[in-house]
């Protein structure tokens, strides 16, 4: 019975060989899973020279298929191949079975749709075949074409090459036959319009070799558009995951920040590589600030300030108040912590070991995040309503009455000006020395945004409950402009970059970029909830932020690298520290 099953499938596969049937490896037995789709091939045409054609198929997987076709065949359906880019190569064959035409071309299979190969032959004798691809990014592009060429010897250029481009697998590839010769080959990577790659090579052709080359892009290597996602990471459902701490970035390229989840995350900026969390007791709406040695410190609704070594996500060491820590802690120039809380303090601790070294009574929640000036003095809002300059040593400096609850950090200028947006709907510029009123400006809408400033331009922003992001003179508090930003408001404070963009968040669900002058230079969507939190913005100019959608972002923008304004962005630095630099 074995001896019959045996013969019997030697005649089927030796049927298959003679008809032309596809051969395929024994990975296409068991990939019935994978979409399909079918492939014509066009081959030349008549030439009585040809007696026989052999048809070869492969993947960069090692998919693979081979089939034989009399002369004359002008076009050959292949069915049930794997979807993706396949490389085909046409051998023909004379009378005395002497190799008289070769051609090759690459083509992206697709499901539902019969795809087509283009067959053009010419004679081996003079010709190698060059076999290009590039790889960019899994996820990262999303409507990618390539542009290529190659320059003889002499100058000379040819049209342009066709590649097959597979965007599910973020790859493209060309293979055809070139004469024997020295040649530059050209290629150049577009999303939609925007080139984001381009590069030469020197490519030698000898007759008979085939010569293949692949390029495997990281995103460090492309100049992608403004408002393209890098990547991203989701902590979970929206409405128990939402981001809205604002990520704190290292010298050593790590992000942090908290979430909902209760867990303070560690990510690499440059890979979006997860590299440990932390759990706390309960959600985390508290910023990190990366002290002087490099631990991370945030506050969580489990009443604790937490102390994290930056490496291994292990805990040093956490310090208990008495009530939710909402506040974004600041890190003085010694070894002194400064975090608020909802008992009404603000705490002075001591960073090497979580002792508590003073605390300072308002009387009502502190959840604005404390801000340093250069000679220690710290400047925090409280829920009664005041603003409070504090000495050192813990001992009052003064106090300035707003008319509602003050929710947001200061922001200090270089002069020593102190800036501050209150729940009763103005900006108010404080005087940092005695604490005289120097200006106010309503926005009719409740702040719970920080301001930034643009010392280049001379400017504040901040954002407002009305929807509305507001340029302020900084001189005399009057508007420069104002832009809209959906309904829900603007909670998110801005970081501007070196090019003076600014980037924030909005409830209308959308992170934006506004240009100097006020206009839109583009927008990016979130999903439910909207965004909070501030974004952060990298060394080389990517902006990371997280939402109230679950999910935290990791975008592409026009900036090099933060302003260098005395406070750029929330908590004056991508470190949050929270301390004039």
């Amino acid at each position: 019975m074995t001896v019959g099953i045996t013969s019997f499938l030697k005649v089927i596969l030796i049927s298959f060989l003679l008809t032309g049937c596809i051969l395929p490896d024994e990975t296409e037995f068991v990939s019935d899973h994978f979409e399909k789709g079918k492939l014509q091939i066009l081959l030349p045409g008549t030439n009585k020279e040809i007696v026989e054609y052999k048809i070869y198929g492969n993947t960069a997987e090692g998919r693979s298929f081979f089939r034989v076709e009399p002369s004359g065949t002008l076009s050959v359906i292949q069915d049930g191949l794997i979807t993706g880019i396949w490389t085909i190569k046409v051998e023909a064959f004379n009378n005395s079975g002497e190799l008289i035409f070769t051609g090759s071309a690459a083509v992206l299979v697709e499901s539902g749709i019969t795809s087509a190969a283009e067959i053009v032959l010419q004679d081996p004798s003079g010709v190698g075949t060059v076999n290009f691809q590039v790889e960019w990014p899994l996820d990262l592009l999303s409507n990618t074409s390539v542009v290529s060429f190659i320059e003889k010897i002499d100058g000379t250029e040819t049209d342009n090459l066709i590649f097959a481009v597979d965007q599910l697998n973020s790859m493209a590839q060309y293979s055809g036959e070139w004469p024997a010769g020295f040649y530059t080959l050209k290629v150049s990577l577009y999303e939609k319009t925007s080139k984001v790659w381009g590069e030469a090579y020197a490519v030698q052709v000898s007759a008979g070799i085939e010569t293949s080359h692949i390029s495997t892009l990281a995103v460090k290597d492309l100049d992608l558009p403004p408002g393209i996602c890098i990547w991203s990471f989701s902590a979970g459902f929206s409405l128990t995951s939402s981001i809205w701490s604002s990520a704190a970035l290292s010298p050593s390229g790590k992000v942090y920040f908290g979430a909902d989840t209760g867990r303070v995350y560690a990510f690499d900026v440059e890979t979006g590589t997860h590299e440990w969390d932390y759990l706390t007791d309960d959600r985390i709406t508290s910023s990190p600030a990366i002290g002087n040695e490099g631990t991370i410190f945030i506050g969580s609704y489990d009443e604790n300030l937490y102390a994290i070594n930056p490496e291994t996500g292990d805990l040093v060491w956490k310090f208990s108040t008495g009530g939710w820590v909402r506040s974004s802690p600041a890190v003085g120039d010694g070894s002194t912590v400064y975090v608020g809380s909802n008992d009404g303090y603000l705490y002075a601790i001591n960073s090497d070991n979580g002792s508590e070294i003073w605390k300072f009574h308002t009387g009502a929640a502190v959840t604005s995040s404390p801000a340093i000036d250069k000679d220690g003095v710290v400047y925090v809002g409280s829920y009664n309503g005041n603003v409070y300059a504090i000495q050192p040593d813990g001992t009052q400096l003064w106090v300035y009455p707003t008319e509602d609850w003050v929710h947001g950090s200061p922001a200090i200028g270089t002069d020593g000006t102190v800036y501050v947006g209150s729940y009763d709907g103005f900006l108010y510029a404080i005087n940092g020395t005695d604490g005289s009123l120097e200006w106010s400006f309503n926005t009719f809408g409740w702040i719970g945004a920080s301001p930034v400033l643009d010392d280049e331009r001379n400017r504040i922003y901040i954002g407002s409950r009305n929807g509305y992001l507001y340029a302020v003179d900084a001189s005399s508090g009057t508007e420069v402009w104002s832009f809209y930003a959906g309904t829900g408001g603007v909670y998110s404070t801005p970081a501007i970059g070196d090019d003076g963009v600014l980037y924030f968040g909005s409830y209308d669900l959308n992170i934006y970029a506004v240009n100097p002058d006020g206009s839109e230079q583009w927008r990016f969507g979130t999903g439910i909830g909207g965004v909070s939190a501030s974004p952060v913005i990298g060394s080389d100019g990517t902006i990371y932020v997280g939402s109230r959608d679950g999910n935290f972002y990791a975008l592409a923008s026009s900036s090099n690298a933060p302003n260098q304004s005395a406070w750029p962005m929330f908590h004056c630095n991508s470190r949050r520290t929270g301390l004039v630099d």
